[in-house]
């Protein structure tokens, strides 16, 4: 568990910096998105499913994936 909690400050820590970047021009913002933003949110995403099926239902303080995918 401590090793997941470190790969998602990492991770985090990742997409925080690569958001940070900015494009004047829409174009290379754009692109920017598409080849560093996505990637690392995507990376994120990784950490943060296999925390969620390690971490007891009850304790988990974010709704799971299954749940946004069912809201009525």
């Amino acid at each position: 568990l401590v090793g997941m909690v470190t790969r998602l400050r990492r991770a985090t820590a990742a997409l925080e910096r690569v958001c940070a970047v900015e494009h004047a021009e829409p174009i290379r913002h754009a692109a920017h998105m598409g080849s560093d933003v996505k990637p690392a949110m995507a990376a994120l995403r990784a950490v943060v499913d296999g925390l969620e099926t390690t971490v007891a239902a009850e304790l988990w303080p974010l709704p799971t994936y299954r749940a946004l995918l069912f809201l009525k």
